[in-house]
């Protein structure tokens, strides 16, 4: 109370004067049609404003969320049209074993860091170890693929683009069968060089190119461009086609991470084979 006593006589005038001062902004509101459309319109002004930025930010957090989650059921999608794709390229004559339904598992992962232009291009992911990403697995977004991870931590993964000079994807023309790598010479974020097409190839401007699945990398049938131009070379065999990627690798945001289920298994196989 002494605390208080002492505040009031040091700040006695200037209290009253400040009540008083409110009281007569009150008279002049309440009894000034003209002032107090004023005052409605600024205090609508400026809490209209506060409560926009609000709903603004609210809105962001709950589009981020539903971004996230809308996320989460495309990698959910194409799981199943990954291991429906793989059901369907089964032999007739095979045994369909229910533990071999799903050949691949998605994760989701967001783009972190990204560059285009340079030699050797790397994409850094916000999904490492503990989510369950392993090295040698594939990235492709809903419109095609877009790296191959190489470095894992708990927390993070590396991968190097298609736009690293060292990249090669398996690829083959679609509906056409023919196939070769898939590699990238600088230049151009949005163009790669598809090699190795025989000189008795059939194919044209505009074709689909998507990957072979001969690899435990990519699943078959993920798309990577489209044929723009082609040549061959004197004396060549072989044709060497510019391919249009359809992933604009510059926007890169939310991304998928491809788990072969049964990489581990593959690679064993093939490293006896190797050794014999």
């Amino acid at each position: 109370m002494g605390i208080i006593s002492l505040f009031f006589r040091q700040y006695a005038n200037v209290v009253i004067f400040i009540l008083l001062e409110a009281f007569c902004f009150y008279l002049i509101v309440q009894y000034n049609n003209r002032q107090k459309t004023i005052l409605f319109n600024s205090y609508s002004y400026i809490f209209g404003n506060m409560y926009e930025r609000y709903a603004g930010i609210i809105s962001f957090t709950r589009q981020a969320e539903v971004a996230d989650s809308l996320a989460k059921e495309n990698a959910n999608l194409l799981e199943e049209m990954l291991s429906l794709r793989n059901s369907i390229a089964l032999r007739s004559d095979t045994i369909k074993d229910d533990s071999l339904k799903q050949t691949y598992e998605l994760i989701e992962a967001r783009v972190v860091d990204n560059s285009i232009n340079r030699d050797k291009n790397f994409i850094l992911i916000n999904k490492g170890e503990k989510h369950g990403i392993t090295p040698n697995s594939g990235i492709i977004t809903q419109n095609g693929a877009v790296g191959i991870v190489r470095q894992v931590g708990m927390n993070y993964s590396i991968a190097m683009s298609v736009l690293h000079r060292s990249a090669i994807v398996n690829v083959n023309i679609k509906n056409k069968g023919y196939f070769g790598p898939l590699v990238w010479k600088g230049g151009a974020p949005t163009k790669m060089y598809l090699e190795d097409i025989p000189m008795h190839a059939r194919f044209a401007k505009g074709d689909t190119i998507q990957t072979t699945g001969y690899s435990t990398i990519f699943p078959s049938g993920i798309t990577l461009g489209q044929i723009d131009t082609f040549w061959r070379a004197d004396g060549s065999y072989a044709y060497t086609i510019i391919v249009n990627l359809v992933e604009d690798l510059a926007k890169l945001d939310r991304v998928y991470v491809v788990n072969h289920l049964y990489k581990d298994e593959i690679s064993s196989l093939e490293k006896s084979v190797k050794n014999e």
